[in-house]
């Protein structure tokens, strides 16, 4: 799940902490803004225009003093606000930013006073508690709800998408009858996707756990670096859950013909220090080290990778780049952080030992390997255990339903 976090009350509350950091070991992406900008972003920021968000959730429990007050009330006229967007208002993939849903974690009891308001205004009320995942299974499930409503939407629509073994996969192009057309959730002049092959962009636990055994396949056959391009392209949770962010493949430069494989954005179009992750790709079957006896380093074929990760982090903020940026991500990157993903680990604790060196001497750049992709998903498989209260801050949790409209 994408994640867009609001609080009548302080971002830095151990309970909202602790909720945003269960979220995030589960590879959900979270932003977070206050509640203050909230409307004045959704309506006059055009780089809610490129976000990618699946459910509002507001922590409607304390004012900024941490004190519990009437804060339901300011959270419904929010709400309120919030329905009457435009029906131009809406996301990178044409899903109207109005019809996504609206989450508030509040326990006050005069919540019972306005239960038609919260009924007329679709507003998913969650009781607050100290086990984050009893909040997220609520979430999800009001998601997965809205996520069904969005492939029927499609259907009726009749842009072509399959459903299979828990997996929907968007066709090439989205092929929609009409350029125009639009639905209460959907607004086609917005859809910015042009994919060209079938992309998955929703699964459950069947399909991740297929996934997982599909990509360890891949890496036990030591495919190519261009095998592993199209199968990140069309299965983009594996990348964009391990960065975070909206994957955007052969990103392009005016001053240069060469490119990095994929740019990440933040999914609400882009983040306050106006970023982006740059990642260079090379096949699994790469050595990392070289075979010098005493002080093994990085191989040629890695180094080569790193130089060309960082050239790439330096074009981003070349003044004749900045059109092209700006068409692409709808904002001028105000710096790169920057990623090869090459290899697979050592079984060898000695040779790893090495790794780890060589990757602090080159702290500007993140050397990933394709294990700590698969460890990514596969620990999405984890059983869910109900922690104690020493256990909770330190536990993983897995198993959550994945979404990616992106395309």
């Amino acid at each position: 799940m994408n994640i867009l976090f609001t609080t009548t009350g302080h971002f830095e509350d151990r309970d909202h902490a602790l909720l945003v950091k269960t979220l995030r070991d589960q590879k959900h992406i979270v932003e977070s803004l206050p509640l203050e900008r909230l409307m004045g972003y959704l309506k006059f920021d055009p780089v809610s225009q490129r976000a990618a968000v699946d459910a509002i959730l507001c922590k409607a429990d304390t004012d900024p003093e941490t004190i519990a007050t009437y804060t339901l009330p300011r959270v419904l006229k929010l709400a309120a606000e919030f329905r009457r967007l435009p029906e131009s208002c809406a996301m990178r993939d044409g899903r109207k930013w109005k019809s996504i849903p609206f989450i508030a974690i509040s326990d006050q009891p005069y919540h019972f006073g306005y239960p038609d308001e919260i009924r007329k205004l679709n507003v998913t009320i969650i009781h607050p508690t100290p086990y984050p995942q009893e909040i997220i299974s609520q979430v999800k499930d009001t998601v997965d709800e809205y996520l069904k409503r969005i492939l029927e939407d499609y259907r009726q629509l009749g842009i072509m998408f399959t459903f299979e073994k828990g997996r929907a996969k968007l066709a090439p192009a989205l092929k929609k009858k009409d350029p125009e057309m639009e639905s209460a959730y959907y607004y086609a002049p917005a859809d910015r996707r042009n994919h060209r092959g079938w992309v998955t962009v929703m699964r459950d636990n069947e399909a991740i756990a297929a996934d997982v055994e599909i990509f360890q396949r891949l890496l036990e056959m030591k495919v190519s670096e261009r095998e592993m391009q199209r199968f990140f392209e069309e299965n983009p949770f594996f990348l964009s859950q391990l960065r975070l962010g909206i994957q955007t493949p052969h990103p392009s430069y005016r001053t240069h013909r060469w490119s990095p494989d994929f740019a990440f954005t933040s999914i609400l179009g882009a983040s306050d220090l106006r970023d982006i992750d740059l990642l260079e790709l090379k096949g699994p079957a790469e050595e990392l080290l070289n075979q010098h006896k005493n002080h093994p380093g990085f191989t040629a074929l890695l180094h080569k990778a790193i130089d060309q990760i960082r050239d790439y982090g330096e074009y981003v903020n070349h003044p004749e780049n900045y059109r092209k940026m700006m068409r692409q991500f709808g904002y001028i990157p105000q710096s790169a952080r920057l990623a090869v993903v090459l290899g697979r680990d050592y079984d060898d604790k000695e040779r790893m030992v090495w790794v780890d060196k060589r990757r602090r001497q080159n702290v500007d750049i993140e050397i990933i390997t394709y294990d700590k992709i698969l460890e990514t998903q596969a620990n999405q498989l984890s059983p869910i255990i109900t922690p104690t209260m020493t256990e909770i801050t330190s536990l993983r949790f897995g198993g959550a339903v994945s979404t990616n409209f992106l395309g």
